[in-house]
């Protein structure tokens, strides 16, 4: 068993706190992505995890979550792996944290959030491969969607549908462009669930 890193925009990091998102989709890149079109192999042989191709881990793996954040202007200066574990942190997606924010810095990107500062910690509990298009209705749910009233929508600002699946596209394209849902691509499928932190 290993632990791996991820990241997740700010509505993300609100579902995962919620437990609407048990599920995420990235696309498949690099010998993964060369095995499935030019070799021709089998999506669920790709997947397995003697390949060791899913940078994202296996069943049983930890993911340790990346999220904007901040620390305290006294580190505005500072790079983020200078910054010693047990530094108060404020968490952009829903303004909490152990750092008041009057006192905070500049926002912070999650890729340089060190692994001291994570706050949300998942259980893999297993990868597939698919094609992006082949997500179910309730898949799409497990994506993290918002209730609109009697549909749903993929984030604050986005559209409400009555179809999950067209509220997921619409927050699939918002993340990765307008012919990104069209291409159809080859996706990592995550499925995971949100561990307890020890208080």
């Amino acid at each position: 068993m290993k632990e791996r890193q991820i990241s997740f925009s700010g509505p993300m990091i609100r579902a995962l706190l919620d437990g609407t998102k048990t599920q995420t989709r990235r696309i498949v890149k690099g010998t993964a992505e060369t095995w499935l079109e030019c070799a021709g192999f089998l999506p669920d042989f790709v997947a397995l995890p003697q390949n060791n191709l899913c940078r994202y881990g296996y069943m049983g793996d930890t993911l340790w979550v990346r999220e904007n954040w901040r620390a305290p202007l006294a580190y505005e200066l500072t790079k983020p792996s200078h910054i010693p574990a047990g530094t108060p942190v404020l968490y952009e997606a829903d303004e909490s944290g152990d750092l008041p924010g009057f006192n905070a810095g500049k926002l912070r990107p999650s890729m340089f959030m060190p692994h001291w500062a994570s706050r949300i910690k998942l259980d893999n509990n297993g990868v597939r491969i698919e094609r992006l298009q082949d997500i179910s209705e309730a898949d799409a749910k497990a994506e993290g969607l918002l209730r609109a009233g009697d549909g749903f929508r993929g984030a604050e600002g986005l559209p409400s549908f009555a179809n999950p699946v067209a509220a997921y596209q619409s927050l699939w394209e918002s993340i990765n462009g307008p012919e990104s849902w069209a291409d159809n691509p080859w996706v990592w499928v995550i499925e995971f669930q949100r561990l307890e932190q020890p208080s």
